[in-house]
């Protein structure tokens, strides 16, 4: 008996066929467009960083223009300060809809009593950062943990910081004995 085990696979075999792939990238853009949620009246500021794929910002903004939108796009390499910039504050204030990098976006007091007092709304891009993310396998669970933080709507709902959009990544969470022996 041998001891290669590279047969054993507990899922079934990954469908390639070009039609099952076209449908799945077609299913993602349309999950896309229901995260972004961009309406004709919205002013939409997008907040990036050098490290993100710039064919996001204009998948973004393809969604925006589709809608007579037009969004404005800021770049920093100071995204990940904490500290919201001053001199954004005035574009801040006016945008209804921010899609952002900026970890001071979503923990920046300021940001947060903007979001509170005016209702605009603030889509965090910590996991779509790269646009080749809508052809893979993960893609409907990376697209279906994506929140939209809404005044009013969802701001009383507490998420975990720490929860992985992609089934069995790490999540930051310690793991308990019990259910290490059942997953190690």
């Amino acid at each position: 008996m041998s001891s290669d085990y590279s047969f054993v696979n507990s899922m079934p075999p990954e469908n390639l066929n070009e039609t099952v792939l076209t449908e799945r990238y077609f299913q993602a853009i349309d999950n896309m467009t229901s995260v972004f949620a961009i309406r004709p009246d919205d002013t939409v500021l997008f907040l990036s960083d050098p490290l993100i794929d710039p064919r996001v910002f204009h998948a973004v903004a393809g969604i925006a223009r589709s809608r007579g939108v037009r969004p404005e796009l800021y770049s920093s390499s100071n995204w990940n300060s904490g500290i919201f910039p001053e001199e954004l504050k005035p574009v801040y204030e006016k945008a209804s809809l921010v899609v952002s990098t900026w970890f001071a976006s979503i923990g920046d007091p300021y940001c947060l009593k903007v979001r509170r007092d005016t209702g605009q709304r603030t889509v965090k891009m910590t996991y779509f950062r790269n646009i080749d993310v809508l052809k893979t396998v993960s893609r409907p669970s990376l697209w279906g943990k994506s929140r939209a933080l809404r005044a009013g709507s969802i701001r009383n709902r507490r998420t975990s910081r720490s929860e992985s959009p992609i089934p069995g990544a790490p999540t930051g969470r310690p793991i308990s004995r019990r259910k290490c022996a059942r997953t190690c």
